[in-house]
């Protein structure tokens, strides 16, 4: 989906949010990336080293190696975003950087148009309008419904720590013909789309259309 290679923790700590000066002052990183102990050039240039900057709404992509932070030259995007064969409609995403939310760009604006332009004389991207990339936003409230999802950051912990299992209400079936066709199975997949109804249709590609 997103076509950066997502940081590890470890960098996400470090970098996210961290105020830069001299030819970035103003702006703080919203992607780490990693940083190079050798000087970059095209030739050794990987996604692993784009870092995305944000001041207001304006968003510069640089990397940092032996010399500091450097803007990455468009010339260099080849490097940084390959095999780009989806497109999505809107270039700004949500994503969740280990409990952080943060808004992206899906590619920097000058190769987005491009991908997007109907005057291209090369390869056709597809421009994606059925398909829903989706992304978390971080919202806030006292309603029930954000209580139930405090409480599963608490249950998915556990659950990844093998402390309790949290079972599939799907395992088991092969088709929505044998869902139907049992109780249990029915009652399983009326909860899950009330869930999804009331809590997260936006994010799985099921926008409230008026």
């Amino acid at each position: 989906m997103f076509p950066l290679p997502k940081p590890d923790a470890e960098l996400s700590k470090r970098w996210h949010g961290a105020l830069l000066d001299k030819s970035f002052e103003g702006y703080s990183v919203v992607w780490p990336a990693q940083c190079a102990d050798t000087k970059l050039t095209k030739s050794i240039f990987e996604p692993k080293y784009t870092f995305i900057l944000r001041q207001g709404d304006i968003f510069k992509y640089a990397y940092n190696d032996k010399e500091g932070f450097k803007e990455i030259p468009e010339k260099w995007y080849s490097k940084c975003f390959v095999n780009i064969t989806e497109v999505p409609q809107e270039n700004l995403m949500t994503m969740n950087l280990y409990g952080i939310f943060t808004e992206v760009p899906f590619l920097p604006d000058s190769l987005f148009k491009r991908k997007i332009g109907t005057k291209r004389r090369k390869k056709t991207h597809n421009i994606v309008h059925d398909i829903v990339f989706p992304t978390w936003k971080h919202q806030e409230g006292k309603s029930i419904h954000f209580k139930v999802a405090k409480k599963f950051k608490e249950l998915f912990d556990k659950a990844d720590n093998g402390e309790i299992e949290l079972m599939d209400p799907f395992l088991g079936y092969a088709s929505i013909e044998e869902i139907n066709s049992s109780k249990t199975g029915r009652q399983a997949l009326r909860t899950v789309a009330g869930f999804v109804y009331h809590q997260c249709r936006d994010n799985l590609g099921y926008p409230v259309e008026l």
